[in-house]
């Protein structure tokens, strides 16, 4: 009966994650092993293996690009919300530099019409007295 079909099989069953090595003994014929087999035989191949089955992988791989894709989109929103916040306080702090300048302008106006009324009040007092 041919049992070749049965080796991945085994191998997938019996297989938990790290290395399989794969040798040919004194007899030529070729084995597996978890474990170096040491010794004179001659390694044919080292084999590294997943901790996952491939629908695992693919299953953890999937899960991963949806966690990487939820936080480039939070990401995202946390930038647009960082930038319409900057929006905002840009446009509160021109608002308050246009108050600003407008209240330099109104204490300006008040000083020269103050000026103005203490000159008239002076020239008053001048005529007052030259009478």
């Amino acid at each position: 009966m041919d049992t070749r079909w049965l080796l991945p099989l085994i191998f997938t069953s019996m297989v938990q994650a790290g290395e399989m090595y794969k040798w040919v003994d004194a007899e030529g014929n070729i084995r597996y092993s978890q474990h170096n087999p040491g010794g004179t035989y001659q390694l044919e191949k080292t084999i590294e293996y997943p901790d996952y089955t491939p629908n695992e992988l693919e299953a953890k791989n999937r899960a991963e690009a949806l966690k990487k894709e939820r936080e480039r989109t939070k990401l995202e929103q946390e930038r647009q919300r960082l930038l319409q916040e900057k929006a905002r306080l840009d446009a509160e702090a021109e608002f308050a530099k246009i108050q600003y300048i407008r209240s330099l302008d109104a204490l300006e106006k008040a000083k020269r019409e103050q000026k103005e009324s203490e000159e008239f009040l002076d020239k008053l007092r001048r005529d007052l007295r030259i009478r």
